[in-house]
């Protein structure tokens, strides 16, 4: 994309420069630059600042066709056009990488919200626990499996995509963060040689249950703003699973 850029650029340079002058055609390059900054970031912008550079010395200032500046007044203006071009290149690509985080940050407000309207709509545990499954999973590309207290144990009650086997180091983990009321297993201080990273389900009353996350990426599992989304996720799928618990307990009762 940067080489498309540039050279159409220069082909562009070649049929204004008689009319402004090879003085001017770096303005050609600069919105080339401009074009690859906004489209695709720093990176490409900055590969498209050197060939830019090269292709301005080369087809524009004397002698023409060599990596060589006969006037010293050339020099100074090539000089500056590499500066501006990497200057316009960092603002641009940073003004992209804010638009990506803001319209990021918009989606994921959407999602969540949405995500929120369709708990509310829910009646059965199985339903919520389905849905807040698929919902962590989908949004942060991750395999989730749901712990909720039975008789004796904690039980898987819901998987995202659907497993059931658990190995020990995964259960004690998954106890220990149920017990404790902290984070246990992978990538924690407690019980990091376990397979999944388990949160638990924190409630005004206790523990409803542990969330175990688990991912084929290497080293940490989320980033800052991943744990945030995934924190902001489990609040919502556990307010749901309470209601559902108090409904069956007032049915129960009545």
């Amino acid at each position: 994309s940067a080489l498309v850029a540039v050279a159409a650029a220069l082909g562009l340079g070649e049929l204004v420069e008689p009319w402004f002058g090879p003085e001017n055609v770096n303005l050609v390059f600069l919105t080339a630059v401009v074009g690859i900054a906004a489209r695709f970031g720093l990176g490409p912008s900055l590969l498209a600042s050197v060939i830019a550079s090269l292709c301005y010395n080369l087809f524009f200032l004397p002698p023409l066709y060599a990596l060589t500046i006969a006037d010293p007044t050339n020099v100074a203006g090539f000089f500056f056009f590499i500066v501006m071009a990497v200057i316009v290149s960092n603002v641009a690509a940073r003004g992209r990488a804010l638009a990506v985080a803001a319209t990021a940050r918009a989606r994921t407000t959407d999602q969540l919200y949405a995500f929120s309207r369709k708990l509310a709509g829910i009646g059965s545990m199985d339903d919520v626990l389905w849905a807040m499954a698929y919902q962590i999973a989908a949004m942060l590309r991750v395999r989730v499996v749901l712990l909720l207290p039975g008789a004796d144990e904690l039980e898987g009650k819901g998987a995202y995509p659907p497993e059931d086997f658990l190995d020990e180091a995964d259960l004690a983990a998954a106890r220990w963060a149920y017990q404790s009321n902290r984070v246990a297993g992978r990538g924690a201080d407690t019980l990091p040689g376990a397979k999944r990273l388990f949160l638990p389900m924190r409630t005004e009353r206790g523990v409803a249950g542990v969330v175990g996350i688990d991912s084929d990426r290497q080293g940490p599992i989320f980033t800052p703003d991943q744990r945030r989304l995934l924190d902001a996720l489990i609040d919502q799928g556990t307010v749901a699973i309470e209601r559902v618990r108090a409904g069956g307990a007032d049915d129960g009762a009545t």
